[in-house]
């Protein structure tokens, strides 16, 4: 792995069905991923992993699971890969912040309409 150059960035949740079941998130990268879906679709995002707090063993079973977010959530991470830019990891996500209403087909917003409510 590389450490030297740390790569930080916020995204949106698009995708929290992980076929693998252990609490991946597919996140569209502000500055990285394009908000056209067309170009790039919530299928070709990469996975990526999240943080757990000390007090989850975060393994067979132990501990806390990692997934509260829903689509649409607002997050914060990092490339554990630097440069290579393909290993996305979540710390946490960013309370309050507002995002646009998805349009047809538009990236950076819950691909459900559902998040953030404005109600």
């Amino acid at each position: 792995m590389l450490y030297g150059n740390f790569i930080w960035w916020i995204g949106v949740v698009e995708d929290r069905e992980d076929p693998m079941k252990i609490g991946r998130y597919r996140v569209r990268i502000q500055g990285y991923h394009t908000a056209d879906k067309s170009s790039l679709a919530t299928e070709d995002l990469p996975w990526a992993m999240t943080i757990q707090p000390v007090g989850s063993a975060a393994v067979s079973g132990i501990g806390e699971g990692g997934t509260g977010l829903v689509t649409g959530s607002t997050v914060i991470g990092f490339f554990s890969d630097g440069e290579n830019e393909q290993m996305p990891i979540i710390m946490g996500s960013l309370g309050g912040v507002d995002t646009i209403l998805p349009k047809s087909n538009s990236g950076f917003s819950d691909p459900n309409g559902v998040y953030p409510k404005k109600d």
